[in-house]
């Protein structure tokens, strides 16, 4: 909690100052390289009336807009369902929802990124915009089963910290209460039941194999996983190979503001009048 008082208070004091700015919390530095490539292509002059700075993860920057009403934040959508994105919109008014899974999931949707090559380099990949493409959809029967993987099983751990993982078992008032201890534990052994989650997961994979690959890419595959496994790789054979991170910049730097995201430049007050 001091960390978080800490950071508010040294935006505060080093950032905002008396310049009347407004604050955009985002989650990393992942976010902040996107958004400040987005909004200056969005606005050259953003930068005049807001500040852009990263809270560490999405527990920080909610936590932040709690604190701070008049402040805005970006956190991921991850693997949240509609009910549970209405649930934070509700409790927090400053709070957006990134309209796609993670920020990285704007550097995998291959027609998007095709754009974003400059036409000078483009005569590099082999086979053009066809074969560009047809590499980066590989192997989506993978992609199809992480992605119900990643929907089932991430949340885990949010419904066992709900029922009392670990704290529940560590008062030491309840050390020799053995009743209690293998109630908690059958409790726990329930919500882990292998033959559930698989049903589950298979459940998922039925649910997601209905979508089109790039809705698939865009909402509910790892965007970060998908990056580095297949994009950065395929970046790498054509235009030489750079640090996974100098890629992001230079995809951000040449990337086209993608249209869902126009919402968060409203909420800012950066387009013009008539747009």
């Amino acid at each position: 909690m001091a960390s978080i008082n800490e950071l508010i208070l040294n935006i505060k004091q080093e950032k905002v100052a008396a310049s009347g700015r407004t604050v955009l919390m985002v989650e990393g530095p992942d976010d902040v390289l996107a958004f400040s490539n987005f909004l200056q292509k969005i606005n050259a002059n953003w930068e005049l009336s807001w500040i852009l700075e990263c809270a560490g993860n999405k527990r920080n920057v909610l936590e932040i807009l709690r604190k701070e009403p008049d402040w805005l934040g970006i956190v991921d959508r991850d693997e949240w369902d509609d009910a549970r994105i209405q649930q934070i919109t509700d409790d927090y008014d400053n709070a957006i929802v990134l309209p796609r899974f993670c920020i990285e999931s704007y550097l995998v949707v291959p027609t998007e990124l095709w754009h974003a090559i400059p036409e000078n380099m483009r005569a590099a990949v082999a086979g053009g915009e066809q074969g560009f493409i047809q590499r980066l959809t590989q192997n989506q029967d993978k992609w199809l089963s992480h992605a119900a993987l990643w929907a089932v099983i991430n949340p885990l751990w949010e419904g066992l910290r709900a029922l009392g993982f670990k704290e529940a078992l560590l008062e030491p008032a309840i050390a020799n209460d053995l009743e209690q201890i293998a109630e908690k534990l059958q409790n726990w052994h329930n919500y882990l039941e292998p033959d559930q989650l698989i049903v589950q997961i298979a459940a998922k994979k039925e649910e997601f194999s209905s979508l089109d690959f790039n809705e698939l890419l865009r909402f509910f595959v790892h965007g970060k996983h998908f990056f580095n496994e297949v994009v950065h790789q395929e970046f790498c054979q054509s235009f030489g190979t750079v640090s996974a991170s100098k890629r992001k910049t230079n995809i951000f730097s040449t990337l086209p503001v993608p249209d869902d995201l126009t919402d968060i430049w409203e909420r800012m007050n950066l387009l013009p009048e008539d747009n």
